[in-house]
């Protein structure tokens, strides 16, 4: 049996493109719930994914980017594609329509809890720790605060947007460890544009099957918000994922939902005049502590300080 490697660091350069993707990523839920004043959920996602991927060839091409001619890595494409894209853009834009921008933000910080599992069985160098487990514990805990239990079984529009919301943690979980196994041998802009391009190919059938069409005369800010998710928190942000994931590993990469909700709720709260809920404020504190645990910086740091005062 091959021993354990190295659990991958956050490096300055990892450090400064998880910082850019929170940016991105969380303002991403301002451009959804403005785009969907005047845009239907599967076509928002459509066209999210289709001008973020029109975006990207041209750099792929101009950079001489290799494209991969092989049909395994176009087979894993699609699968990134449809457990990072597909599933999970349709779920958030869906959940959207049912609750506030920073409550889907906050509920999508879940995500890392579903990673920690999902590692330690299918990698070797990103396996279960005793801070870990109580961080996924604890996960659980936050995240049953935020649903609300009580709610949830009531069938409110409100439970059923936070359980979509979960899902769509749990989907972006499961393509952050089968992008690790699948795809890190592709160049992270090729990578990005291949997962968008086959997203837009799937999403086809999803959205005509949905009755989704463009509302005539177009909504302006709607449009406005659509280019911004597209150009900004979807085709930028996926050159800082890719950039992240490769050289911090998964579990490094959801540390960025430790940011994300905070940017979320500054700019639901700043141009949405969202209300945040006291439910919101403590289950985010109880998800930030199982981030913490799962991360394991903070018990590092403790750990070296008792160190030096017990010399």
């Amino acid at each position: 049996m091959s021993a354990p490697q190295p659990a991958p660091t956050l490096d300055t350069f990892a450090g400064l493109n998880l910082l850019a993707l929170a940016l991105t990523w969380g303002f991403a839920f301002l451009f959804i719930e403005v785009a969907l004043t005047g845009i239907e959920p599967f076509m928002l996602v459509q066209l999210r994914v289709l001008i973020a991927a029109l975006a990207l060839w041209p750099f792929v091409l101009a950079t001489g980017t290799e494209v991969p001619r092989d049909g395994r890595t176009w087979a894993a494409l699609f699968g990134f594609g449809f457990l990072n894209n597909v599933i999970p853009y349709s779920l958030l834009t869906w959940g959207q329509t049912y609750i506030q921008s920073h409550e889907a933000a906050i509920l999508l910080a879940a995500a890392p809890v579903f990673v920690v599992v999902l590692a330690h069985f299918m990698t070797r160098d990103e396996k279960m720790t005793v801070a870990k487990l109580a961080g996924v514990l604890i996960g659980v805990v936050g995240v049953a605060v935020l649903v609300d239990p009580g709610a949830l079984l009531s069938g409110s529009e409100s439970s059923l947007g936070a359980v979509m919301l979960l899902g769509t943690a749990l989907f972006y979980a499961c393509a952050g460890v089968f992008t690790r196994l699948t795809l890190t041998h592709v160049p992270t802009p090729m990578a990005a544009t291949g997962m968008l391009t086959t997203s837009s190919i799937m999403m086809v059938p999803v959205t005509v099957a949905s009755g989704a069409t463009l509302t005539w005369p177009l909504v302006w800010p709607a449009m406005g918000a659509v280019a911004a998710l597209a150009l900004l928190s979807t085709s930028l942000a996926y050159v800082f994922y890719f950039n992240v994931l490769k050289r911090a590993g998964a579990i490094n990469l959801m540390l960025v939902t430790l940011m994300m909700p905070v940017i979320a709720t500054a700019a639901g709260v700043a141009f949405l005049d969202e209300v945040i809920l006291t439910r919101s404020f403590v289950g985010a504190a109880i998800v930030a502590l199982a981030l913490a645990l799962i991360d394991g910086r903070v018990l590092r740091v403790f750990a070296r300080c008792h160190r030096s005062n017990g010399t």
